[in-house]
């Protein structure tokens, strides 16, 4: 029976999760302190161990601490209120297997203990196959370096290698095809028997070029002459070529000279893999990159929407409650036309239906309901708006380059990262209105264009940050420069160090603090202008007084 430590200083919070875990057939211990907790941990084996990360007598991070450093197995999960992103980070950090936020749900609780105990059983298979696997290592490698020895005494050990050899390259996981200096096969693993559909025994001693591999002849022939003649590797990817199933397939291949006689002319051994399924990982990548940014700009999002909707309600309550009042005094109104109907004394009933109105502030409700329902209708547009661009920024599904206006897509970025910028910064826009339409990937422009927005936000909120007062400014220009569009974005933020120039494309290279940004921001911009779009990026920056981006996209499409 799998045992449980639940530690929470509320006795209710208690009795609820031992219950509760109870029911499923755990095993439960219950503390209300860190001290009492400490001592259950050094006198009982338990696999997982819940706590809340505010007590009375120690913080719950260093509880979760404790066990992190001296019973690794122990399974960790958070159950609190707390909701500061430091610390639930620092939480995180002590490798959390799960964060319950208060107040929980069962079957929030059930899955995420159930999920721990799987994790939990995972990390501890993992480690001793880690540790078998390092044992059978050793003790191939001091195999191996025996046999080593042993090959240099006989000319039967020499074959004896030789056939072992022969057995690796067989075992090699990838494509390995051997050429002698005159393109004749001397080495077909098996790989390269199950890729191509060849046997071993059909090619060798056969020309490569004779051999019937449905691949893009023309590049692979240029390749094999430019390794031959500069004597060093060469690299070549997505290679096109046909799948033993039917389907199109990319491979990733080295060549690399090897010397098989004695006139000095180079073979060449190739090395192949399938890199299909990779290069359709790399774009779920990209995509769940683009996903993220969304994400990050999500609470920003929820925050524009929820303003315009807090004053669209706000006015329709009042005009629910204006008109209820209105209401009232029409109800007077008709009293008093049956008054006078039946007869000319109607002073009392006038008198009455004017103190109403007073009450009411009936010539009030009048000018305010016009104006309540001119800001419903603002307020209702502006969600609008925003689900709009929301909708618009992504384009999920689109991969081909399509001619759109570049002016609404930046429009559309702007609107979608307002929460990000109009704290600490004004966005002013010069957009050529004569621009034509620009062949873009849309969902791949809109990412560069947030990514380098939000990196203009971070350069300057440093500055704002540091009690200069007031707010930055972001200018976003369009214009035609040749057969170009030329985009650019400059910022009043604290500029790039010299010293720091040459690296900010670089993949996960940045200056920012922990959770402040992963160094993906700028190289995926410049993968997506320069890569996917060919186009053009570069930068001039002052510290001190801020950075600008000049991109150009060509206007017609290669």
């Amino acid at each position: 029976m799998s045992r449980i430590l639940i530690v929470d200083d509320e006795k209710p919070v208690l009795r609820v999760l031992r219950r509760l875990l109870e029911e499923e057939g755990y095993r439960c211990s219950v503390a209300s302190s860190v001290h009492q907790a400490k001592n259950l941990l050094a006198k009982n084996n338990f696999e997982l161990l819940l706590t809340d990360i505010i007590m009375p007598d120690e913080s719950g991070i260093d509880l979760l601490r404790h066990p992190a450093r001296n019973y690794p197995d122990v399974g960790l999960i958070v159950v609190s209120i707390v909701g500061d992103e430091s610390v639930m980070q620092d939480a995180l950090d002590v490798g959390l297997y799960g964060y319950i936020v208060k107040p929980f749900e069962p079957n929030q609780v059930r899955v995420c203990v159930e999920n721990a105990f799987r994790r939990r059983k995972l990390e501890i298979d993992n480690r001793r196959y880690r540790s078998n696997l390092e044992k059978q290592v050793e003790e191939r490698t001091a195999a191996l370096q025996a046999n080593l020895a042993k090959l240099t005494e006989t000319e039967a050990k020499l074959r004896k290698t030789n056939q072992e050899i022969e057995s690796i390259i067989s075992a090699i996981s990838s494509v390995l095809i051997g050429l002698n200096s005159d393109d004749k096969i001397i080495h077909w693993n098996k790989v390269a028997e199950e890729t191509f559909g060849l046997e071993e025994d059909s090619v060798m001693g056969k020309v490569l070029s004779d051999c019937d591999i449905s691949w893009e002849w023309e590049e692979i022939k240029k390749a094999i002459h430019k390794c031959r003649e500069t004597r060093e590797t060469l690299r070549l990817d997505d290679v096109a070529y046909q799948r033993m199933d039917g389907k199109k397939g990319l491979l990733g291949i080295s060549l690399n000279p090897i010397f098989t006689d004695n006139n000095g002319n180079p073979g060449i051994l190739f090395l192949a893999a399938d890199i299909t399924e990779r290069r359709i990982l790399e774009e779920q990548l990209a995509q769940a990159q683009k996903l993220e940014a969304i994400g990050q700009l999500a609470a920003g999002i929820a925050h524009e929407i929820n303003t315009p909707t807090q004053y669209v309600g706000d006015n329709l309550r009042f005009l629910g409650d204006a008109f209820s009042d209105i209401l009232e005094l029409m109800k007077k109104y008709e009293e008093l036309l049956q008054r006078v109907k039946k007869d000319n004394s109607v002073s009392e009933k006038i008198n009455e239906i004017e103190e109403l109105a007073d009450e009411l502030d009936f010539q009030t409700l009048i000018e305010e309901i016009p104006k309540a329902i001119e800001e419903g209708l603002e307020g209702i547009s502006r969600v609008t708006e925003i689900v709009r661009a929301t909708k618009e920024f992504s384009h999920p599904n689109m991969k081909e380059k399509v001619p759109i206006d570049i002016n609404h897509a930046l429009e559309n970025t702007i609107t979608v990262a307002r929460n990000e910028w109009k704290y600490v910064a004004e966005i002013e826009t010069d957009f050529d209105t004569d621009l034509p339409l620009v062949p873009c990937i849309p969902g791949e422009i809109n990412q560069a264009i947030i990514n380098l927005i939000v990196n203009a936000v971070h350069s300057i909120s440093d500055i704002v940050g540091e009690g200069s007062g007031g707010k930055g400014k972001i200018t976003i220009r369009t214009s035609k420069v040749g057969q170009w569009c030329e985009i650019v974005i400059r910022d009043t933020g604290c500029g790039i160090p010299e010293e720091l120039r040459d690296r900010i494309f670089e993949p996960f290279f940045t200056t920012k603090e922990v959770g402040r940004g992963t160094g993906q921001g700028l190289a995926i911009v410049h993968r997506v202008i320069v890569e996917k779009h060919g186009g053009r990026i570069h930068f001039e920056s002052e510290v001190g007084k801020g950075t600008s981006f000049f991109i150009k996209i060509p206007l017609e499409v290669n």
